[in-house]
Order: structure tokens, then sequence, then C-alpha cells
């Protein structure tokens, strides 16, 4: 699984992701395309989970800035506007940083 620090902001969405190399694009993609929206990164754990069991083949979405490309052994992060590389890692590592990042959100609100 990755290695994943959160640094909490004055305001939530200034928070900031870090990500062990070679995956530092993970955390620019949980703060620029999932957001601070927890609901929203459940609803791709879900969608991510149903392509693992087979239950669907393939999840692609170009978000604010980066096109994400899901299927049941990889996924891969990338960009056309940015100078960060592109990233590819395991469904179920990516599926791991968004459940973290939703951990980290609902404390986040506690708060």
């Amino acid at each position: 699984m990755l290695s994943i620090r959160f640094f909490p902001k004055n305001k939530p969405w200034h928070d900031e992701v870090e990500v062990d190399a070679p995956y530092q694009v993970v955390g620019d993609y949980l703060t620029s395309d999932v957001q601070h929206d927890p609901e929203g990164a459940q609803k791709l754990i879900a969608t991510f989970k149903q392509i693992i069991r087979g239950e669907r083949e393939l999840f692609e979405d170009e978000g604010n800035a980066y096109l994400v490309e899901v299927n049941a052994s990889a996924a891969r992060i990338s960009t056309e506007y940015g100078t960060k590389p592109s990233c590819e890692l395991p469904t179920a590592w990516l599926i791991d940083a968004l459940e973290q990042w939703v951990a980290y959100l609902e404390g986040r609100r506690t708060t």
C-alpha cells in the first residue's frame, strides 16, 4: 500500500497530501479531482471495487486535472496540464488511498 501523509491547512480545500515516489501524483489527484468530498470518494471506491469483482470492466474519467483509467489490475493517473509524471499502481492501492482520504476528511469534519 501507499505511504500517505496529510497536512491540514487553515482552510480544508488548501490541505496537502504527500505520497512517496513514484506515486506523488496520487496525492494531487485526491486534492484536485476527488477534492474534499467524502461521498464522491466513496462512490469511486464502490466503482473500483465493482471493477475488481468483475462486475464492471473499466472506468475512465477526465477530472479537473487528471485522466484516470482503472481496470481490475491497475489504475493509471495521468495529466496533460501539469509537470507531474503519470503513474500506474495496483487498483487496490488506489482504493486504499481513497479510503485513507475519506477517513482523513471525516476526521477533519469533527475537529
